[in-house]
């Protein structure tokens, strides 16, 4: 099975409503509830402010346990790439586990060290309706 979800489009196109309805079905089913939905800009956050106290393990062991983790907003880190890359240990650990983990981004996928991790991912493209 899967256990990464990539979507992007441009904005508008119904990738953080997918999200909501994902992560309320996600909620339903799961049998301890663990579904978690972030923004990227405030996941990075949280790991760099981990940095000084030396507890960057402590942060990747949190989000790992998550079961169902939804990073909404990726593509605000594009001007960020290093907090982007730091991010693949938290991608890989919950690959290496089975934990599933959607992303939603408004660009496609360009930092190689990054489409590594999403290889293997399911990835959706999402378009506006031409009923716009």
């Amino acid at each position: 099975m899967k256990s990464i979800l990539y979507l992007y489009g441009p904005t508008g196109t119904g990738k953080t409503r997918l999200m909501r309805m994902m992560e309320t079905t996600l909620a339903e089913q799961a049998s301890d509830g663990s579904v978690t939905r972030v923004g990227a800009e405030k996941l990075v956050d949280e790991m760099v402010s981990e940095i000084p106290i030396g507890s960057l393990d402590r942060f990747f062991a949190k989000y790992t346990e998550i079961e169902n983790l939804m990073v909404d907003n990726y593509w605000v880190l594009a001007g960020r790439p290093h907090a982007a890359r730091m991010l693949t240990r938290l991608f890989r650990d919950r690959q290496n586990r089975g934990k599933l983990t959607v992303v939603a981004s408004d660009l496609p996928m360009t930092d190689n060290q990054l489409a590594d991790i999403f290889k293997d991912a399911v990835v959706i493209k999402l378009e506006r309706s031409c009923n716009e």
